[in-house]
């Protein structure tokens, strides 16, 4: 083979194929093999798998030359090289590589010896293995001498030599690398040590701005209880002189003989629709309450003043609008029996619901139940009757109450987000919508949705809500077949704002029918809801 022809077998894709096949002592002679070993550079791996291979078909002598003519490229994985060492210790059979595998395993535990003595110590027994193979086998010697001619083995001996000053430098060069990773490695070190010296202190740093802290907090803890104590007791010195007040001026009323209220009241008579008596008896009780006059608080409840009206309000019903809950609080415990009167408690609830006043509301669920019907409101309960005139604070702390019926239903099978729907209650229907029971699908006995209540009452605010929901069925249809946009159709006029809001809803069909054939276009006589509902002309 030529020069060249070594040169492409020794290429490292080429000498893979061959050692991989395991056909590279197959295909070449020994004199080829040595040729290619010297242009080769080969992996670790591959000088294993080489010297593994020779065994097949060459005895440890020829073996031995084959392992100098290895080019090795031992690199920096101390487990691979000392698979190579074991390798050529069982194909050599000599005795030295097994010390040159001990003292290179015992160097990769201890990294301070120098690599190069290692080296000279493998050089020595080395050396003295070859001495002994030929003084052992003098015949094989002098065969082997006349094969190979004298001057071939003294450049077999320069080349190994030249190798082995190579081998010297690498290693030299390495144990450079080795103690410079080791300089980084113990910069490295002491900069962690200094990172976890600043660690702690930060950390103790913490742990007392944490116990200064907890310190504080539990200061400010015991500061907050005793100003609660404090405001408890604050307030019962108040009801105290408030009760004294009172105790007193009745007391002077009586040692003084000032019957102003119960002069005044006496004025007048119970009649009702008179505006001016209405408001001057209003005020004399009012006054009578607040000051405790019972003379004349006795006087009102006995004579009928507390049963005028004017208009749809009665005194008690216009104490509520007013959010005054103690004079109706005053009146009940002076014998005017309030929740033995269906007229007059059903007002009085309307009224705190009106003024919003929670005040009120708690004192009527000290005398009644919390899902009491009251059938001036066709049987309604009163978180109902709030939900209708967006009370929002009393739908709250009503809501907030435990047993309360959010779902219960009036005689027509309307519940309270009906009643929002009805009443344009925005804030209402926001917050009922977000309790868990609620539905806003949920259908009255007519099959009615509140969104179908809405288009009836003309609620545009609460409309413009359901069709933002996703989960409001917009065409739903109630027992005749009537779908939310045909309600809102056939309400007059003043739906036109929602009729125009529905239209607008790409989820809405316009021209769905009812039980009877109709369209909502037809329902309407108002020419403007027309147009709306008529199609549009294609442009041509």
């Amino acid at each position: 083979m030529q020069k060249s022809a070594f040169d492409a077998v020794a290429a490292s894709n080429n000498i893979k194929k061959y050692i991989d096949s395991k056909m590279f002592y197959c295909t070449f002679d020994l004199d080829q093999i040595f040729q290619i070993l010297r242009v080769a550079k080969l992996t670790i791996e591959q000088a294993t798998a080489i010297m593994q291979q020779s065994q097949d078909k060459y005895g440890p002598a020829d073996a031995f030359n084959i392992f100098r003519h290895c080019n090795v490229e031992l690199g920096t994985d101390s487990n691979k090289i000392l698979d190579y060492f074991e390798t050529l210790y069982k194909v050599l059979k000599a005795r030295p590589f097994r010390h040159m595998f001990n003292y290179i395993s015992d160097l990769a535990d201890k990294s301070n010896l120098m690599v190069e003595s290692a080296i000279e110590k493998c050089e020595f027994n080395l050396l003295k293995s070859q001495q002994t193979s030929a003084k052992s086998s003098p015949n094989k010697k002098i065969n082997n001498e006349s094969k190979s001619p004298k001057g071939k083995n003294s450049g077999n001996s320069i080349e190994s030599n030249n190798e082995l000053q190579e081998l010297k430098k690498s290693c030299s060069n390495k144990d450079e690398a080795i103690r410079n990773l080791q300089e980084e490695l113990r910069q490295r070190e002491n900069a962690i040590s200094e990172n976890k010296k600043l660690i702690i202190e930060l950390q103790n740093s913490i742990t007392e701005a944490n116990t200064e802290l907890n310190l504080k907090t539990s200061r400010l803890t015991k500061v907050e209880k005793a100003i609660k104590y404090l405001d408890v007791e604050l307030k019962k010195k108040e009801a105290q002189i408030k009760f004294l007040q009172e105790q007193s001026g009745a007391a002077m009323n009586r040692l003084q003989g000032d019957d102003t209220n119960l002069l005044e009241l006496q004025q007048y008579q119970p009649i009702n629709d008179d505006h001016e008596t209405f408001e001057s008896v209003f005020n004399i009780i009012d006054r009578s309450c607040s000051n405790n006059d019972s003379s004349a608080i006795t006087y009102a409840i006995v004579n009928g003043f507390c049963d005028i009206a004017f208009g749809q309000n009665t005194i008690l019903s216009f104490a509520a609008q007013n959010s005054k809950p103690y004079m109706i609080e005053k009146l009940n415990n002076s014998g005017y029996t309030i929740f033995e009167k269906e007229s007059a408690l059903s007002s009085i609830v309307f009224g705190f619901c009106v003024s919003d006043c929670i005040d009120g509301i708690k004192f009527i669920f000290q005398h009644v139940d919390v899902n009491r019907r009251y059938p001036s409101f066709r049987n309604n309960t009163l978180l109902n009757i709030a939900a209708k005139i967006d009370a929002i604070n009393i739908v709250k702390y009503l809501c907030s109450i435990k047993g309360i019926e959010v779902t219960a239903k009036d005689d027509d099978g309307d519940t309270s987000i009906h009643w929002a729907a009805e009443g344009d209650a925005l804030n209402v229907m926001k917050y009922l919508a977000q309790l868990p029971n609620i539905d806003l699908n949920m259908k009255d006995k007519f099959g009615e949705t509140p969104l179908h209540r809405a288009c009836i009452s003309c609620s545009l605010n609460v409309v413009k809500y359901l069709c933002s929901q996703v989960q409001v069925r917009v065409n739903e249809k109630d027992k005749k077949g009537n779908t939310p946009l045909h309600l809102a159709c056939q309400s007059g006029e003043e739906c036109y704002e929602i009729v125009k809001h529905l239209c607008s809803v790409k989820r809405v069909l316009r021209n769905e029918k009812n039980l009877d054939g109709k369209t909502p276009s037809s329902l309407s006589s108002i020419d403007n809801v027309k147009k709306l509902l008529s199609p549009k002309p294609i442009k041509r």
